[in-house]
């Protein structure tokens, strides 16, 4: 899923790229509105050195991003939103991200994503218990299929067998739903606490529901500043899509 969001692509979706600067080794454009204004427009300037991005719209909360070593050619070309921002932002825990991460493990919670990593003990254990009374089912079937063909006395207490199995399975499917509606109450009630936590708050109550010792490798909330990965990949592609219109000739290619 990109993380463009569609309000910065309507917001961009008129403008025209100018070049203001055209030497040897340094290059600037003007990604605008059509007109003066500077407002939402954003310069992005190509030196030796690598590539620059500043003005009213940018996509840091600083006023300018750079990436070192990289140039016109590269920043033309269609790049994997998560390459692109890999070269220009930085990591780190975001309570917007947070949010967002929290309802996205929520439904996986739901759709059974989680099953297995030991979240919580009863999660687990609800999961490793029906998936051997399934196993159990599907062998009670098989040696009931294999008693009419050589054993018909025993295909009552084979059918017997099977309700019954088939009983514990539906109850420890039942159990497992409300296992996993239970961990993601708990993951949408903290993703609508958020405002009201701080980081290292909000690491404590994580760590309450999440008892798999490996959340430190995915905390949620860790990662790209939405609001800056966004307007960073849409710049670049609106750079890409009107710099390909204005040099059919050139290879944009795919980085």
């Amino acid at each position: 899923m990109s993380c463009v969001e569609g309000h910065m692509k309507e917001s961009l979706k008129d403008h025209v790229l100018e070049q203001v600067l055209d030497a040897e080794k340094f290059k600037a454009f003007y990604l605008k509105p059509e007109g003066k204004t500077r407002m939402m427009s954003t310069m992005i300037i190509f030196s030796p050195e690598g590539i620059v991005l500043l003005g009213d719209l940018s996509p840091s909360r600083y006023g300018n991003v750079s990436a070192l070593g990289y140039g016109l050619s590269w920043f033309s070309k269609n790049l994997s939103e998560t390459y692109l921002c890999e070269k220009f932002l930085e990591k780190g825990w975001h309570q917007d991200l947070a949010v967002s991460d929290l309802k996205t493990m929520a439904r996986d919670v739901l759709r059974g994503h989680y099953d297995q990593s030991m979240w919580t003990r009863e999660l687990y254990y609800a999961w490793e218990l029906r998936a051997g009374l399934l196993d159990d089912v599907r062998s009670v079937r098989k040696s009931l299929k294999h008693a009419k063909e050589s054993a018909p006395d025993e295909v009552e207490d084979g059918k017997a067998e099977v309700v019954r199995r088939r009983g514990m399975l539906g109850e420890a499917r039942a159990d497992l739903r409300k296992q996993r509606a239970e961990l993601a109450d708990k993951l949408t009630d903290l993703a609508n606490r958020m405002d009201d936590l701080a980081q290292s708050e909000f690491i404590d109550e994580y760590r309450e529901i999440d008892k798999s010792d490996d959340w430190h490798d995915g905390l949620p909330g860790y990662g790209y500043k939405p609001s800056e990965a966004g307007w960073l990949c849409a710049i670049q592609q609106k750079f890409s899509e009107l710099w390909k219109k204005a040099h059919p000739e050139f290879d944009a290619g795919v980085a």
